[in-house]
């Protein structure tokens, strides 16, 4: 059995449609064969699924190559050389 009433297992999904369908247990296939159109067919076409989507992005500046930077491990703070130039678009990063 299921843990909860909204998540059942898809080999819990078959047994329980067989047996509530009284489905022969020879028609598996086909029956198995009919939950995968209805998963794959009918339900993306019924319902608005973009909640489901992810999106995310990361929002960077063009690349410095000037100046050195030395850091210690396990130490929070990193010290720049003195013709490394750092702009506002740096701070906090």
């Amino acid at each position: 059995m299921s843990k909860t009433t909204t998540e059942i297992p898809y080999v819990e999904l078959i047994e329980r449609g067989m047996s509530i369908g009284r489905v022969n247990p020879n028609a598996i296939e086909k029956f198995r064969g009919i939950v995968q159109d209805i998963y794959t067919r009918d339900i993306p076409t019924k319902h608005d699924w973009t909640f489901l989507f992810a999106n995310s992005s990361i929002v960077t500046i063009e690349e410095y190559k000037t100046g050195t930077v030395s850091a210690t491990t396990g130490n929070q703070v990193a010290s720049f050389s003195s013709d490394a130039a750092l702009t506002a678009d740096m701070v906090g990063r």
